[in-house]
């Protein structure tokens, strides 16, 4: 049987559904039909029940670990019970765990799967407009809030979002070795350079920032329009899977960073602060870090694809979008006089 990481994208996903079939059974639900959403970092089924929908996501394996798992659940769970907010709402299994392995012929690993309710709304397919953006600020800024009001129990495991320490390394650091190791054939010189410098800067800009409670807690983390529905004039968000400790800040950036193609681009962003500033202040030394975790997003993001080797579709486009991400990341350091 062919390695796993050797097969075409709808093979990977073929032998994906096989896993996710058992995962299924372990659930009080009658099962109907299944259809694949996404294959990317995690694989997500939408699945058809008696009386309701729920997505199924089978989390790529050494990804996350089962506490980090669970504590994702534990967070989602607290914000459904005590907020207005519209997230994925967990579905424990038979056993009333809200984690299920699941193992299928020709995977090498069992895969920890996740069972959410279905969010309902629409994304937004065609142009952003400032008014979406507003939503999507204010949104952010009452997600904040209750990360600030939450108390996490003590097996409560997340991990820090950003470079983290030396002896503990968060998500940037862990994803950016990862990334050079495993990319390191598609680095053109100059451009490994590049993000070695712009690595060095980030680490020093953002180890400086502080963490009070009213500027680092709980984030979203990967808040893009990708993982924004919306529902008649209300945002709900899914996709929590790289929530963690983080500054608020790097929650705006990351919106904004897939905003960038934008024609409308200052806008966009006007808007989206709006409505965040509606909700929770923003002061100004937060706000002039907006440029450093944007640049940190693009870093991260260019040494990630560089790393994803094991995905079809991620190692196509690979090699294009790690040159341009250097490029965006040399005019920055320029800007700072690096």
């Amino acid at each position: 049987m062919k390695p796993f990481e050797q097969l075409t994208h709808r093979g990977q996903i073929m032998r994906l559904r096989r896993l996710a079939t058992e995962a299924l059974a372990q659930y009080e639900i009658d099962v109907g039909e299944f259809q694949t959403l996404l294959h990317l970092e995690n694989t997500t089924f939408r699945v058809a029940g008696k009386d309701k929908q729920y997505v199924l996501r089978v989390n790529r394996p050494y990804h996350r670990t089962e506490a980090e798992i669970r504590s994702e659940a534990m967070w989602l769970a607290a914000i459904c019970r005590e907020t207005d907010l519209v997230v994925p709402k967990p579905v424990p299994n038979r056993e009333g765990d809200v984690v299920s392995k699941a193992g299928a012929p020709g995977l090498p690993d069992e895969r920890c799967c996740i069972l959410f309710e279905w969010v309902e709304g629409q994304f937004y397919r065609g142009r952003l407009s400032p008014v979406a953006l507003e939503r999507v600020g204010r949104f952010t800024a009452q997600l904040h809030e209750h990360a600030i009001l939450f108390d996490p129990p003590d097996d409560f495991v997340r991990h820090n979002v950003e470079f983290g320490s030396e002896d503990k390394p968060g998500e940037m650091q862990r994803l950016l070795a990862k990334g050079y190791q495993e990319g390191a054939a598609i680095f053109a010189p100059h451009d490994l350079a590049t993000f070695t410098l712009a690595r060095h800067h980030l680490q020093t800009a953002i180890d400086g920032t502080g963490e009070g409670r009213e500027t680092f807690g709980l984030i979203h983390a990967d808040l893009h329009h990708g993982n924004c529905l919306f529902y008649e004039d209300e945002v709900r968000a899914i996709d929590f899977d790289d929530c963690g400790w983080g500054h608020f800040v790097y929650d705006l950036a990351v919106t904004q960073w897939y905003l960038q193609a934008q024609p409308d681009f200052p806008a966009l962003c006007e808007a989206h602060l709006t409505g965040y500033r509606a909700v929770r202040p923003l002061p100004d030394d937060q706000l002039a870090l907006l440029p450093t975790f944007t640049a940190a997003r693009t870093l991260l993001m260019a040494v990630y694809m560089a790393g994803r080797a094991d995905n079809p579709k991620l190692r196509e486009r690979a090699p294009q979008f790690v040159a341009h991400c250097a490029a965006v990341l040399r005019d920055y350091l320029a800007d700072q006089g690096a």
